[in-house]
This record gives C-alpha cells, structure tokens and sequence, in this order.
C-alpha cells in the first residue's frame, strides 16, 4: 500500500480523502509526515498560493497511536484547516492529541465522530475547544460519553468556542448514563449543556439527536433562548429526534419555532410519546402559514404551499416515528412523496 500527497494540488474546496483504504497504524508516520510537507497550487505568475485544504481519513481504524502520527503531521501544516478521524477505533489518549492540535493549529472543522473517546477523551477535546480561536464545526457522534462529558462540553462553551457554528453530538448518553444511582446528576448535566448552547446564539446547525435531554431539555433550551433574547438566534436547523420528547416538550419547540424566525428545520423523528395531540400545534402552526411542510413518515407530507418557488427553502418540520403517522388529518392537504 503506498500513499503519496506531496504532489497534489491543494485547493479551499479540494479533498484529501483516503476513507475505508485499510491504513494500518504502521503506514500513518508516512502519512503524516507528507501531510506536513504538502504544498499549495501555483498561481499563473508562478507564485506560491497559501491554499487550505482538508484530511480525511475516516474508517480506516488505525487507532490512537496512528491518531497521533496524523495529528502531528496536521500540527506541522498550517493549511490544514479540516480532519475527519471518524471510525478509526480511537480512545481517550488521541483526545488529549486532538485537544493539542484545537490549540495550536488551524482547525475549522474536526470531525471524531464514531470512536469510543468516552468522557475522559471527550472532556480533553473540549479544553481544545474552549482555546480554540478558529473552530467552526465539531462533530463528535458515538463518541460513548455521557453527562459528565456534557458538563465538560458545557464548561468549555461557557469559557469560549465563540465561532463554533455546527455542533453534532448525536448518538451518545447525555441524559442517561450508564449508573442509574447517577440519574439526577446525569439530567442536570443536560440542563447545562442546554443553557450554554442557548448562549452561543452564533450556533446554525444543532443535532442532539439520539441522547435523553427529554421534555426538560426542550423547555430549557426555549427559557433559556428567550432569556438571553431568541431575536439573536441563528440557528437553521435543529435535531432533537429519539430524545424522549412527549407532547410538553414538543409543544416548546413548536413555540421556539414559531419565535426564532431563523429556524428552518426542525426534526423530531422516532419520538413515539409525541403523539398526535403533541403534533397539533404544529399542524396548527402549518394551518397559520408560519410552518411549509410537515413530514409524518412512510413517505406522506404536507404538501408545501404552491406559492413557494423552486429554489425557495421551506420551514420543514419532521414528525417520522412519532405516534401520528396513520390518523386522519382533515386539516391537511396530503401528498406521496
């Protein structure tokens, strides 16, 4: 297996992909170290242009030690401006190397989604946040940690992270733990991390999907929004599905919806205790002309209104596995999709 990056051409919009390619930990100190030697394209006057460039190097499971090869050859070029280390089998130790790159080079965009970092990997990445001046985006889904990473997640929010505007940290344990002695502890965890991304109102693309923030979670994130003035919100997209939403907390972000007018997609899919009465203030909502679409599952939408053109983006609420997908609903014109 040979791998050679020196020669290639490093555009903003250019890709350095080496996905699922079998990298062994063995191959990753080469890896890396042409990595740090890449250079940027050549313009037509011959002179040198400062491109960025992104690495991405996920599925390949080469582990922390493989991690950290890669890590330093990001470190050692500044044009790096994106890492995607998702499904690589690492642990707490490359949270530590990660948190050092977070610091020290110009990330924008760190994806670890899918390795098993729990929270004390998690809680090392999250000071790197915290220092960072350049991140935009941070994906950490499956990542096994829980409230106390939520806590640490929640710290460094409050103590800086201020460009951060994509979070994703779909699939873990917040809200729950693995300790049911530690219930209450693990739900006040996800109160904080709610008030503090409530307090990044930079923040466009939130998924919390697939975690236990429940009906307390919605209503906080809507309390505290509105505390802090939900007219500064930029968020555009918000997953809270499989989150044990019943109708009270659906009902909040229905409220948050119709408030933040920035909001253009909500998703609360596999939700069951949402039900249909947690659905009518939603169908209400469409009914007013505040809400295009809503999706119900199985392929049936409401059909958005004809006056919307093509290139036009709809407000769109998602309500798939949400305990309303076969009931009758005079008030809506349906459609196949």
């Amino acid at each position: 297996f040979n791998v050679s990056l020196e020669n290639q051409v490093a555009t903003p919009d250019q890709i350095f992909q080496l996905a699922g390619c079998g990298i062994t930990t063995a191959m990753t100190s080469g890896i890396g170290a042409q990595i740090a030697q890449c250079q940027g394209s050549v313009s037509d006057d011959g002179e040198s242009k400062q491109d960025t460039f992104r690495v991405d190097l996920r599925a390949n499971g080469f582990g922390d030690l493989g991690a950290l090869a890669v890590i330093e050859g990001v470190l050692a070029n500044k044009r790096v401006t994106s890492l995607d280390l998702s499904q690589n089998r690492l642990g707490s130790s490359s949270g530590e190397a990660a948190k050092v790159l977070l610091e020290k080079g110009n990330l924008t965009a760190l994806n670890i989604s899918e390795n098993p970092m729990g929270n004390k990997g998690v809680a090392a990445i999250c000071r790197g946040v915290a220092d960072s001046s350049h991140l935009k985006e941070l994906r950490m889904e499956k990542c096994g940690f829980d409230s106390v990473g939520a806590v640490a997640l929640a710290d460094a929010l409050a103590e800086g992270a201020g460009g951060l505007k994509i979070l994703s940290i779909s699939g873990n344990m917040i809200g729950t733990g693995v300790v049911p002695r530690q219930a209450a502890a693990h739900r006040a965890g996800a109160r904080g991390l709610i008030e503090q991304l409530a307090h990044h109102p930079q923040l466009q693309v939130l998924n919390l999907s697939w975690n236990s923030f429940g009906d307390s979670g919605a209503v906080g994130l809507l309390d505290a929004m509105r505390d802090i003035g939900i007219e500064q919100c930029s968020l555009q997209l918000l997953d809270l599905s499989a989150s044990n939403l019943t109708e009270r907390g659906a009902k909040a972000l229905c409220e948050l919806m119709m408030e933040c007018s920035q909001l253009m997609s909500l998703k609360l899919n596999h939700n069951p205790s949402i039900g249909f009465r947690g659905s009518l203030p939603f169908l209400r909502t469409k009914q007013a002309g505040e809400i295009d679409q809503i999706i119900f599952g199985r392929g049936v939408s409401a059909k958005p209104p004809p006056t919307r053109g093509a290139t036009e983006r709809w407000r769109t609420v998602e309500l798939r596995g949400c305990g309303c997908e076969n009931l009758p609903l005079p008030m809506m014109t349906l459609r196949n999709s």
